[in-house]
């Protein structure tokens, strides 16, 4: 009885052991047999899917026309100054103000003379006046086909200026002016119709020749040398013949004025130079009295009497520029007495070889004497 339990015992050990191993096979052999359904499910879905799109029918896509419509719609229209093209890259809200005309009318204006200036060619050797001129600052609508400057000289009649040629630069020098004389200028345009203006422009041929307003005259233009013979000795013999006076002239080398003597009074002997030798003293007469000088360049003669006592000036003038373009006049300040202090009196009598800063009249005739330079500058500085 004990051996039977025994083996039973036994055999119910075995059958459990049996039964662990076979559950331990089913729960390995189920995921392995569930992951092969599952891959098999999904070629077939893979496959299905593939078919449906073979089978199935989608319209073409085509992308909207972007580039067309907007060249379309936003392409500016012809331009005009009336009408001005706008850009893309301003934003709209930008709102900008274009000068135009009432009603698309052509406006041409008057020239005008800016400026006109004494100077000197170093090259040359010569005095010129330089001329700027503009056209009509209102002028819209219309080209200058035609520019003409005309000049006058003392008080003759405008006449076309000598050489002239219009320049981008808007500036022409007259070399062919005469020292001791004045010169006015004016500008006269004439001009037509832009090409480039709206069809319905409009442009009165009235108004197609314009005349500026003349600027001048000038200052006299100033000479090379300025001699005063105040005396002329009799000759002695052994001894040059040679007078007494001042001598002030225009160096072009330096580029600037030079009194002799300091500007006082000396002696000057015949066929004696000055001016890097381009003037000589070619006679000296004392009866009449009289001093002959003789271009070398020029080979032109000069002659000066002892009664002559005519200021002839060196010294450039300031610019002349119309009227409303004048800086208004430094005032100056009150003085106890009405005088001056003595450093403005001192400004006032110096000489300036260079262009003067402001311009002044050309002094009237005078008598000399030997001390008469302190009565000269006195009389510049008196102010009544």
């Amino acid at each position: 009885m004990a051996d039977t339990e025994s083996k039973w015992r036994q055999h119910m050990d075995k059958m459990a052991y049996g039964v662990a191993l076979l559950l331990g096979l089913v729960v390995v052999l189920i995921p392995a047999l569930s992951a092969r359904s599952k891959s098999e499910d999904l070629a077939i879905e893979e496959q299905s899917l593939k078919d449906r799109i073979t089978i199935q029918k989608t319209p073409d896509v085509r992308p909207n026309p972007c580039r067309a419509i907007l060249e379309s719609e936003w392409t500016a229209g012809p331009a005009s100054s009336l009408d001005p093209r706008w850009v893309t890259e301003v934003p709209p809200v930008l709102v900008r103000t274009v000068k135009g005309t009432p009603e698309g009318e052509a406006i041409h204006g008057p020239g005008s003379i800016t400026e006109i200036s004494c100077q000197r060619d170093k090259g040359k050797k010569a005095v010129y006046l330089k001329v700027k001129y503009a056209a009509g600052a209102g002028n819209m609508l219309v080209v200058i086909k035609k520019w003409e400057l005309l000049r006058k000289v003392d008080e003759g009649p405008f006449q076309p200026a000598p050489d002239f040629k219009a320049s981008d630069e808007h500036e022409y020098k007259d070399y062919q002016v005469e020292p001791g004389k004045t010169y006015g200028y004016k500008l006269v345009t004439t001009a037509q119709l832009d090409p480039k203006a709206p069809e319905r422009t409009r442009f009165d041929e009235k108004n197609a020749r314009q005349e500026s307003a003349p600027l001048g005259p000038t200052e006299p233009v100033p000479y090379d040398f300025s001699i005063t013979v105040m005396d002329i000795p009799a000759p002695k013999q052994n001894e040059p013949v040679q007078f007494l006076g001042k001598l002030m002239y225009w160096s072009y080398k330096d580029m600037k004025i030079v009194n002799v003597n300091g500007g006082q009074v000396g002696y000057f002997p015949e066929r004696g130079t000055f001016a890097e030798k381009r003037y000589q003293f070619l006679q000296i007469i004392d009866n009449p009295k009289k001093v002959v000088i003789r271009d070398e360049e020029k080979n032109v003669k000069y002659t000066f009497t002892m009664d002559a006592k005519v200021h002839r000036p060196v010294k450039l003038w300031a610019p002349l520029v119309p009227r409303e373009a004048e800086p208004p006049p430094e005032e100056e300040a009150p003085v106890k007495g009405g005088k001056a202090s003595a450093a403005k009196k001192a400004t006032d009598g110096a000489d300036q070889p260079e262009e003067p800063k402001a311009p002044q009249k050309p002094a009237a005739a005078k008598k000399s004497s030997g001390s008469g330079e302190s009565k000269d500058k006195k009389k510049r500085t008196f102010k009544g």
